[in-house]
Protein backbone atom coordinates (compact mmCIF):
# COMPACT_ATOMS: atom_id res chain seq x y z
CA UNK A 1 0.00 0.00 0.00
CA UNK A 2 1.26 3.48 -0.83
CA UNK A 3 0.79 6.14 1.87
CA UNK A 4 1.05 9.89 1.36
CA UNK A 5 2.54 12.43 3.78
CA UNK A 6 2.68 16.22 3.58
CA UNK A 7 5.59 17.75 5.52
CA UNK A 8 6.83 21.32 5.27
CA UNK A 9 5.05 21.83 1.98
CA UNK A 10 6.46 18.56 0.68
CA UNK A 11 4.33 15.74 -0.50
CA UNK A 12 5.95 12.39 0.22
CA UNK A 13 5.11 8.92 -0.98
CA UNK A 14 5.87 5.81 1.05
CA UNK A 15 5.97 3.21 -1.67
CA UNK A 16 5.53 -0.51 -1.18
CA UNK A 17 9.30 -0.91 -1.10
CA UNK A 18 9.34 1.21 2.09
CA UNK A 19 11.30 4.07 0.55
CA UNK A 20 10.11 7.65 1.07
CA UNK A 21 10.26 9.72 -2.09
CA UNK A 22 8.78 12.92 -3.43
CA UNK A 23 6.09 12.96 -6.10
CA UNK A 24 8.75 13.09 -8.82
CA UNK A 25 10.30 9.88 -7.53
CA UNK A 26 13.36 11.43 -5.86
CA UNK A 27 14.35 9.71 -2.61
CA UNK A 28 14.27 12.21 0.24
CA UNK A 29 17.55 13.28 1.82
CA UNK A 30 18.95 12.11 5.16
CA UNK A 31 18.22 15.57 6.64
CA UNK A 32 14.63 15.39 5.40
CA UNK A 33 14.22 11.95 6.98
CA UNK A 34 15.57 13.29 10.30
CA UNK A 35 13.22 16.28 10.09
CA UNK A 36 10.29 13.96 9.38
CA UNK A 37 11.15 11.72 12.34
CA UNK A 38 11.50 14.71 14.69
CA UNK A 39 8.20 16.22 13.59
CA UNK A 40 6.43 12.88 14.00
CA UNK A 41 7.93 12.40 17.47
CA UNK A 42 6.70 15.89 18.47
CA UNK A 43 3.28 15.11 17.07
CA UNK A 44 3.05 11.74 18.83
CA UNK A 45 4.12 13.27 22.16
CA UNK A 46 1.19 15.71 21.92
CA UNK A 47 -1.54 13.29 20.74
CA UNK A 48 -2.89 9.93 21.83
CA UNK A 49 -3.63 7.00 19.54
CA UNK A 50 -7.35 7.44 20.21
CA UNK A 51 -7.13 11.09 19.06
CA UNK A 52 -5.33 9.97 15.91
CA UNK A 53 -7.94 7.25 15.31
CA UNK A 54 -10.77 9.76 15.85
CA UNK A 55 -9.16 12.23 13.45
CA UNK A 56 -8.61 9.54 10.80
CA UNK A 57 -12.20 8.34 11.20
CA UNK A 58 -13.35 11.92 10.52
CA UNK A 59 -11.19 12.01 7.38
CA UNK A 60 -12.72 8.71 6.23
CA UNK A 61 -16.25 9.93 6.99
CA UNK A 62 -15.72 13.10 4.93
CA UNK A 63 -14.17 11.10 2.11
CA UNK A 64 -17.06 8.62 2.01
CA UNK A 65 -19.58 11.47 2.19
CA UNK A 66 -17.95 13.13 -0.85
CA UNK A 67 -17.93 9.79 -2.68
CA UNK A 68 -21.63 9.28 -1.88
CA UNK A 69 -22.42 12.80 -3.09
CA UNK A 70 -20.51 12.17 -6.32
CA UNK A 71 -22.31 8.86 -6.85
CA UNK A 72 -25.70 10.51 -6.23
CA UNK A 73 -25.15 13.15 -8.90
CA UNK A 74 -26.98 12.34 -12.10
CA UNK A 75 -24.60 11.14 -14.77
CA UNK A 76 -24.97 13.10 -17.98
CA UNK A 77 -24.20 11.08 -21.05
CA UNK A 78 -22.29 12.94 -23.74
CA UNK A 79 -24.49 13.30 -26.80
CA UNK A 80 -23.00 14.40 -30.11
CA UNK A 81 -24.88 15.39 -33.21
CA UNK A 82 -23.12 13.82 -36.16
CA UNK A 83 -23.04 10.92 -38.57
CA UNK A 84 -23.02 7.15 -38.63
CA UNK A 85 -21.10 6.10 -41.72
CA UNK A 86 -20.45 3.03 -43.84
CA UNK A 87 -16.99 3.01 -45.43
CA UNK A 88 -15.99 0.14 -47.70
CA UNK A 89 -12.41 -1.11 -47.98
CA UNK A 90 -11.21 -2.52 -51.31
CA UNK A 91 -14.76 -3.34 -52.38
CA UNK A 92 -15.23 -5.86 -49.56
CA UNK A 93 -15.65 -5.12 -45.84
CA UNK A 94 -17.56 -2.15 -44.44
CA UNK A 95 -16.50 -0.11 -41.43
CA UNK A 96 -19.42 1.16 -39.40
CA UNK A 97 -18.38 4.18 -37.38
CA UNK A 98 -19.52 7.55 -36.11
CA UNK A 99 -18.10 11.04 -36.23
CA UNK A 100 -19.09 14.66 -35.88
CA UNK A 101 -17.02 15.65 -38.94
CA UNK A 102 -17.43 13.16 -41.77
CA UNK A 103 -14.97 14.70 -44.22
CA UNK A 104 -12.20 14.98 -41.64
CA UNK A 105 -12.79 11.45 -40.37
CA UNK A 106 -12.75 9.99 -43.87
CA UNK A 107 -9.62 11.92 -44.81
CA UNK A 108 -7.82 10.64 -41.70
CA UNK A 109 -8.83 7.07 -42.41
CA UNK A 110 -7.90 7.25 -46.10
CA UNK A 111 -4.50 8.74 -45.34
CA UNK A 112 -3.71 6.08 -42.73
CA UNK A 113 -5.11 3.09 -44.60
CA UNK A 114 -3.27 0.88 -47.08
CA UNK A 115 -6.70 0.00 -48.53
CA UNK A 116 -8.75 1.93 -51.02
CA UNK A 117 -11.61 3.33 -48.94
CA UNK A 118 -14.91 4.52 -50.34
CA UNK A 119 -17.66 6.24 -48.36
CA UNK A 120 -20.76 4.34 -49.49
CA UNK A 121 -23.44 5.71 -47.18
CA UNK A 122 -24.17 7.62 -43.99
CA UNK A 123 -27.03 9.00 -41.98
CA UNK A 124 -27.25 12.09 -39.81
CA UNK A 125 -28.20 11.69 -36.17
CA UNK A 126 -28.61 13.67 -32.96
CA UNK A 127 -26.69 11.02 -30.97
CA UNK A 128 -24.03 9.51 -33.21
CA UNK A 129 -22.28 7.45 -30.50
CA UNK A 130 -25.45 5.74 -29.34
CA UNK A 131 -26.73 5.22 -32.89
CA UNK A 132 -23.35 3.74 -33.88
CA UNK A 133 -23.69 1.21 -31.04
CA UNK A 134 -27.22 0.34 -32.17
CA UNK A 135 -26.04 -0.09 -35.77
CA UNK A 136 -23.19 -2.35 -34.63
CA UNK A 137 -25.71 -4.44 -32.71
CA UNK A 138 -27.97 -4.73 -35.78
CA UNK A 139 -25.12 -6.16 -37.87
CA UNK A 140 -23.34 -8.13 -35.12
CA UNK A 141 -23.85 -11.45 -36.91
CA UNK A 142 -21.85 -10.03 -39.86
CA UNK A 143 -18.95 -8.75 -37.74
CA UNK A 144 -15.54 -9.57 -39.18
CA UNK A 145 -13.19 -7.73 -36.79
CA UNK A 146 -13.28 -4.52 -34.75
CA UNK A 147 -15.81 -2.32 -36.52
CA UNK A 148 -15.47 -4.06 -39.89
CA UNK A 149 -18.44 -6.03 -41.20
CA UNK A 150 -18.98 -8.47 -44.06
CA UNK A 151 -22.09 -6.79 -45.45
CA UNK A 152 -23.16 -5.34 -48.79
CA UNK A 153 -24.53 -1.95 -49.76
CA UNK A 154 -27.95 -3.48 -50.62
CA UNK A 155 -28.07 -5.02 -47.11
CA UNK A 156 -27.32 -1.61 -45.61
CA UNK A 157 -30.00 0.04 -47.75
CA UNK A 158 -32.58 -2.63 -46.86
CA UNK A 159 -31.74 -2.27 -43.16
CA UNK A 160 -32.08 1.52 -43.29
CA UNK A 161 -35.45 1.24 -45.09
CA UNK A 162 -36.74 -1.25 -42.51
CA UNK A 163 -35.76 1.15 -39.72
CA UNK A 164 -36.99 4.30 -41.50
CA UNK A 165 -33.57 5.93 -41.59
CA UNK A 166 -32.72 8.65 -44.08
CA UNK A 167 -29.67 6.87 -45.44
CA UNK A 168 -27.68 9.01 -47.85
CA UNK A 169 -25.77 7.02 -50.44
CA UNK A 170 -24.96 9.75 -52.94
CA UNK A 171 -24.59 13.49 -53.25
CA UNK A 172 -22.03 16.21 -52.69
CA UNK A 173 -20.66 15.09 -49.32
CA UNK A 174 -20.02 11.55 -50.51
CA UNK A 175 -18.48 12.86 -53.73
CA UNK A 176 -16.23 15.23 -51.77
CA UNK A 177 -15.08 12.49 -49.40
CA UNK A 178 -14.44 10.00 -52.17
CA UNK A 179 -12.31 12.52 -54.05
CA UNK A 180 -9.85 12.61 -51.12
CA UNK A 181 -6.75 10.74 -52.18
CA UNK A 182 -4.43 8.88 -49.89
CA UNK A 183 -0.81 9.96 -49.75
CA UNK A 184 1.04 8.71 -52.83
CA UNK A 185 3.61 5.98 -52.41
CA UNK A 186 7.16 6.95 -53.34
Amino acid sequence: MTKYYATNDKFLVWAEDGILSDTNGHIISVDEVKELIESQQRFLSEHTQSEIDEYNQGVDDRLYQRMDEEAARPWKKKVDKGYVYFIQADGKYFKIGSTINLKSRFKGMQTASPNNLVLRAYFETNDCRSDEDITHEMFKDKLNRGEWYDISLPEICDWSSEHHLDLISGGDLIDQCNSIESLPYK
